[in-house]
């Protein structure tokens, strides 16, 4: 049932994802909530504790990234239900691995665009501003307008999908 729930949680908000960049809320609090509800049924107060802190975990390093500005609230709150219905080591495995594509479908849209030697060019700068420096500002005063943008479901998704594939073929794909 894990895996049904699962499933419906990451079709609905890839839809909406990828055709309205945005992942209602609807979805979101509807899987974790379902997810909490899942786990008590399935394993009593202790499964309901677990889902609970499994939405933390899933919530927490996105969240991280969302004060970035390298994700939305959505994104955030659709790893959170991820943790909640199967646990937070299999979220944080997802984020881990959704962060992975996520760079490699940057850099495949920037050679796409012929702009990698201007991006790579101005994170070296921030990088040695910020070691060399030790000065934030720039950094900081980074325009939030000049960051790629695409859907993270199309990170997000393969993600799942690996780490779900490893849970059924033991394979050890995991980094925790």
């Amino acid at each position: 049932m894990e895996w049904v729930l699962l499933g419906a949680l990451i079709t609905a908000a890839g839809v909406t994802d990828i055709r309205r960049s945005r992942i209602p809320n609807a979805i979101t609090i509807t899987g974790a909530g379902a997810g909490i509800v899942l786990q008590l049924a399935m394993a009593g107060w202790s499964g309901a504790w677990n889902s609970i802190l499994g939405l933390m975990i899933g919530f927490a390093p996105l969240f991280l990234l969302y004060l970035f500005g390298a994700l939305g609230a959505g994104d955030v709150k659709l790893f959170a239900a991820i943790g909640a219905i199967s646990g937070g080591v299999f979220a944080l495995n997802c984020a881990f691995y959704s962060i992975l594509f996520a760079g490699l479908i940057g850099i495949v849209i920037l050679i796409a665009r012929r702009l990698v030697k201007d991006r790579f060019g101005r994170i070296g700068y921030l990088l040695m501003t910020l070691i060399g420096l030790k000065d934030v500002q720039p950094l900081a005063s980074a325009n939030r307008r000049d960051m790629l943008r695409f859907p993270f479901m199309y990170a997000a998704a393969p993600a799942i999908v690996l780490m779900a594939a490893d849970s059924f073929t033991g394979k050890g794909w995991g980094f925790l």
